[in-house]
């Protein structure tokens, strides 16, 4: 814990400890209603990961993993038709055999769409292929939809979702409160559901888009310097040493910092260290984008860009530094090795801090009021935010500029188990209990066969 300029910071040294009493917290509480096993040779193995907040899916990434490697066919997963790259970013070792891409519920503009006719073919596609296991860490009303379509015989999933009657295996979250857990380890009951060791606890993920080592840029690499050639008076786009991306956006209004305060942050990175701002939002955020980009004057040396995220992960690969309020791009920078400056307002830094131990500052004003009741009934008007300064905002950019990180290290919260193997699970309930004497031992090698799919 830092103190810059009178203001909280919360460095990564402490969110590890907070990570570890939370993975502590979430072994003694977190079980399923029925305890049971699958056999790791059991194959067809879908994992539906449906959801349209861009952290929540790059959180639970590092759980799919983990269920993949538990299953030694691996798994097929359903994402979001926009975030499917990230799936491709994963390492060739996380044994995805299949992505399914569901087709995206909201288009550029932050506008809802229901595309009925393709959503009804992804379905038939998941109930012709006859799943033998459906894993269903999101909670939307689809993702239990596409669990039920599947007819598989293991159909597991968490109580707290739309209509739980679906699953025929239900698994127990940790209650959210103020100290944790995290929002990591929430989806992570699902190991225990499955049965896995508790060696294969999440580790957090790399991601990394192809690059090219000959002077022919991958295809990633070529959508970020198109996007920068675009940019009238923009130079030297691939060096990124001297770059600082900017992400002033939210998808919620009460998590925003004020935009005039980022164009100062950026000015006086400008003006005081020669440095060069990109901006970056989505399709919606260009209006503000380009006010910010106005406001701050700077030209040649600042410009806004609307990126796919595979050539955002190529830019925050470039990048020294990524300054932004809490956010989706936050979450994905965490699992590249551009340094972090983020900033939280009434959102829990124990629930859904960055999934990283060094190379992240986290800022805030104030505490919040303890008679806040979330973000919806802010009883202090976000104080905050509101009482987050410039200067504080700045220092701590500097401070991050000032040890750059090491080539390739991405490592991130140590979340192995060690320190907590000795711990038992709770005991499951009596009905759990009487039902597990019911059930007659016998192999739970599923009766589904199949090959290895090639990714689509």
């Amino acid at each position: 814990m830092e103190s810059l300029g009178g203001v909280l910071v919360d460095t990564g040294k402490m969110l590890e400890r907070e990570t570890f009493a939370c993975v502590g917290y979430s072994i003694l509480t977190m079980h399923t209603t029925d305890s049971f096993t699958l056999d790791p040779h059991t194959r067809r193995v879908l994992v539906v990961c449906i959801d349209h907040h861009l952290g929540n899916t790059v959180v639970m990434l590092p759980v799919l993993v983990a269920l993949a490697k538990h299953f030694e066919q691996g798994v097929d997963v359903l994402v979001d038709d926009r975030y499917a790259v990230l799936i491709d970013a994963l390492p060739e070792t996380s044994k995805i055999n299949r992505i399914r891409k569901y087709p995206a519920q909201r288009d550029g503009q932050f506008r809802k769409q229901k595309p009925w006719m393709s959503i009804a073919r992804t379905l038939m596609a998941i109930a012709v292929y006859r799943y033998g296991v459906v894993i269903n860490l999101s909670g939307g009303k689809w993702a239990t939809a596409a669990t039920g379509v599947s007819m598989a015989r293991h159909r597991i999933g968490f109580l707290d979702t739309h209509w739980p009657w679906v699953f025929n295996r239900k698994m127990n979250r940790p209650l959210q409160r103020s100290d944790g857990p995290h929002a990591l380890v929430r989806y992570a009951a699902a190991l225990s559901s499955v049965g896995a060791d508790l060696k294969a606890w999440p580790s957090p993920v790399s991601l990394e888009v192809a690059s090219s080592s000959t002077a022919v840029p991958s295809a990633s690499e070529s959508k970020l310097d198109c996007a920068f050639a675009s940019v009238e008076g923009i130079v030297d786009a691939q060096g990124g040493q001297d770059w600082v991306v900017l992400h002033p956006f939210a998808g919620k209004s009460w998590r925003l910092w004020p935009l005039k305060r980022f164009a100062q942050v950026a000015r006086r990175l400008i003006d005081e260290q020669g440095l060069r701002v990109v901006v970056v939002g989505a399709a919606g955020d260009r209006s503000q984008g380009l006010s910010l980009v106005n406001a701050i004057d700077r030209p040649g040396h600042v410009c806004f860009l609307h990126l796919p995220l595979d050539a955002l992960l190529v830019l925050f690969r470039r990048a020294a530094l990524l300054v932004s309020n809490e956010s989706g791009p936050t979450h994905l920078a965490a699992a590249t090795s551009i340094s972090i400056v983020t900033i939280f307002g009434p959102t829990v830094e124990a629930v859904w801090h960055p999934l990283r131990s060094s190379r992240l500052t986290v800022l805030r004003g104030a505490a919040c009021d303890p008679k806040c009741r979330g973000a919806s009934r802010c009883a202090s008007n976000r104080q905050c935010l509101m009482e987050l300064s410039v200067d504080t905002v700045v220092e701590a950019a500097l401070a991050a500029l000032s040890s750059p990180p090491k080539v390739g290290e991405v490592k991130i919260h140590p979340l192995g188990l060690k320190r907590f193997m000795a711990l038992s699970m709770p005991s499951v309930s009596q009905r759990s209990m009487q039902s597990q004497a019911r059930s007659k031992p016998g192999s739970s090698r599923s009766r589904w066969s199949g090959e290895k799919r090639p990714k689509t």
